[in-house]
């Protein structure tokens, strides 16, 4: 006798909460997997066969800025809005585009799908928009042109202070100058005495045309006793044919 009772409980404790989990799952999982099947068997075939060439980010360009190869940007739309609204086909523009009406593109351009397939999209946006893709990943230029984006060539110029320096009269361009200076400094290292003029005349000749400089050069510079001597034999190498007989070789 107890033991019906107790059974008597347990099944009016089932009623009155409107049934077990169970029992309840597999109806709203039926219905996923309706929604899901038409997609995998309806849907994206038609969106791999006519859509993907001018609006997946595998392809050359985005037309539209229209992505349909991901659930996001199915959802997202393309530079006019959002064409779809999940159980709502009055507001989703892209049965007018499939049907070729009003004041959207038609979709595809070439020629109206047939009435069957607008049909699979219709049932498709009754039921939810599902949607078994994952979502896409950057592509490899994607990638290439983020990295691209941090490149300092690319970073906006930013006016920064000049950073205080202990030498104050080493810096002879105080922006460049100035902060390697700083960096030694906080490194606890000092400039080198600069270079005497025979030392520095072989030094640019080295790194401009890869020579070392003739006795006759040598002295020209050594004789020349003007404020920028050191600006005319750069210039002067720079307009050098060894100069890019040097550096055409890289």
């Amino acid at each position: 006798m107890t033991r019906m009772l107790n059974c008597l409980v347990s099944v009016l404790a089932i009623v009155i909460s409107g049934g077990s989990p169970s029992e309840a799952a597999p109806a709203v999982q039926t219905k996923d997997n309706k929604g899901l099947q038409l997609f995998e068997t309806k849907i994206e075939p038609v969106l791999v066969k006519y859509c993907y060439e001018c609006h997946s980010r595998k392809g050359d360009s985005v037309e539209g800025g229209l992505e349909l190869d991901s659930p996001s940007g199915m959802m997202r739309g393309g530079d006019t809005g959002p064409m779809l609204k999940p159980h709502d086909l009055e507001h989703s523009s892209l049965i007018q585009m499939l049907k070729h009406q009003g004041d959207v593109s038609g979709m595809p351009p070439e020629k109206k799908l047939s009435d069957k397939v607008i049909a699979a999209f219709e049932e498709w946006i009754r039921l939810g928009c599902p949607d078994s893709r994952k979502e896409v990943g950057p592509t490899l230029k994607e990638q290439r042109y983020q990295a691209a984006q941090k490149h300092w060539a690319f970073v906006p110029p930013k006016t920064v202070k000049l950073p205080v320096v202990e030498q104050t009269g080493w810096p002879r361009n105080p922006i460049i100058d100035g902060f390697v200076l700083s960096a030694m400094e906080q490194q606890g290292l000092k400039p080198v005495q600069d270079a005497n003029r025979l030392t520095l005349v072989r030094r640019v000749y080295f790194d401009l045309i890869g020579l070392p400089p003739s006795v006759t050069e040598v002295d020209a510079f050594l004789n020349d006793k003007s404020p920028d001597a050191l600006a005319k034999l750069i210039d002067k190498l720079l307009a050098s044919p060894r100069f890019g007989e040097r550096w055409g070789r890289h």
